[in-house]
């Protein structure tokens, strides 16, 4: 029986796919994955967190 392995990929040729798009790309172990999108809980404290930041940084630049 004849065992099919996924195609690796090297640095060069993931660096040659293309930017910008709306699909993100990971190299594990020489394989191009997909990462899951992010869940609720997940934008949820990168939200707090951006506004926290953007807070403090607008309490600086005005005082």
């Amino acid at each position: 029986m004849t065992t099919v392995r996924p195609k690796e990929w090297t640095y060069e040729e993931f660096m040659a796919l293309p930017e910008g798009g709306p699909l993100r790309y990971e190299v594990i172990d020489g394989g191009l994955t997909m990462p899951p999108a992010p869940n609720t809980r997940h934008q949820k404290i990168s939200g707090n967190l951006f506004a926290a930041i953007h807070s403090l940084s607008r309490q600086q630049s005005s005082g």
